[in-house]
């Protein structure tokens, strides 16, 4: 797992470059965790935008980028006015899987600096990340059995899995 480094450790401010001391990686799959897991407690996303260089079908480049990198598309939408947590962000990095080193994955920053806002461990901006919303098979597994009573409301189910499950980030919408 990466070191954790907190707004304390770094003097108030956040880290532009994501800690990973686990490279080099075996999948691109723990990697992303991994950055993603960084991410989530820096108030930050990461997803992945292109794959590249196919080696036996597989892609040995990938481009990530913030997930509040790109712009809101206009509306064609006459009625409601439509909203999007995309800031037009730069971040971006490269996570390779080289030959030279066996196909294992490693990660580089190409540009750094958000130019937007991240909130460490605070609930409400983690919600904004769809990346780091879901529910876990558990929960699934919960929920399908309380919606067997019709007389359980959605809000009651989320309020009764946001006290089993208080560091799981999801929304009503997502139950």
């Amino acid at each position: 797992m990466a070191s954790r480094a907190t707004p304390e450790t770094l003097g108030g401010r956040l880290p532009e470059v994501p800690v990973l001391s686990d490279q080099p990686y075996d999948t691109l799959e723990s990697l992303i965790d991994d950055l993603n897991s960084w991410g989530r407690s820096h108030g930050l996303g990461f997803s992945k935008t292109k794959t590249s260089n196919p080696v036996d079908g597989k892609p040995t480049r990938v481009d990530i980028a913030c997930n509040r990198g790109g712009w809101q598309r206009p509306s064609k939408s006459l009625v409601r006015k439509s909203t999007t947590s995309k800031t037009g962000c730069k971040w971006s990095g490269v996570a390779k899987a080289l030959k030279s080193n066996g196909r294992k994955w490693t990660f580089d920053v190409l540009t750094s600096g958000h130019n937007h806002q991240a909130m460490p461990g605070d609930a409400a901006e983690l919600i904004t990340h769809r990346i780091h919303r879901g529910l876990t098979e558990d929960m699934k597994a919960e929920i399908a059995a309380l919606s067997l009573n019709p007389a359980q409301r959605p809000r009651d189910i989320v309020s009764y899995l946001r006290k089993g499950y208080p560091d799981t980030v999801f929304t009503q919408k997502d139950v």
